[in-house]
């Protein structure tokens, strides 16, 4: 139910940067500006009612510089995936945002159970989850691309 959440929101966040884009003539950045700037009260409001900013100081490693660098190299990071995203959603068709998000989770899946195997990876049910999770990535992203390249069918009325 998260992973549907996550695409569905990934998809309607697209849509609505791409449209946005188009009506006011903003750029990527600009966009990208006011859509983290209108987060913020929603984010802030997050961070005070879990308390979250306490737990976080609480964290040992907090004060560690190697700690607050690897924090700021991944908030570094994160920003300029979010920007790739938008630019990418806002250059290229739909149907190249779905076909190389679809490859993008076929190479992240694969890595992540070749490079970081875990106990349950052998087990028959992790592996045939796994499998058709990879599946029906593939089985989507040529769905979607027989799709665009089927023939138009032609209006013989007239």
């Amino acid at each position: 139910s998260h992973v549907l959440l996550n695409c569905v929101s990934s998809a309607m966040y697209l849509r609505a940067v791409t449209q946005a884009k188009r009506d006011t003539g903003m750029s990527e950045l600009g966009v990208l500006l006011y859509t983290n700037l209108a987060c913020l009260p929603l984010t802030l409001s997050a961070l005070w009612y879990y308390n979250e900013a306490a737990a976080v100081m609480q964290f040992e490693g907090f004060r560690d510089v190697r700690f607050q660098a690897a924090l700021f190299a991944s908030a570094i990071m994160a920003g300029l995936l979010n920007y790739l995203v938008f630019l990418s959603a806002s250059v290229n068709s739909p149907l190249t945002t779905c076909i190389t998000g679809q490859a993008k989770n076929v190479v992240g899946s694969l890595g992540g159970f070749l490079l970081w195997p875990t106990p349950a990876s052998g087990n028959p049910v992790h592996l045939s989850g796994c499998g058709i999770g990879l599946a029906g990535s593939i089985w989507y992203a040529v769905q979607k691309y027989q799709e665009r390249t089927r023939p138009k069918p032609t209006n013989s009325n007239g």
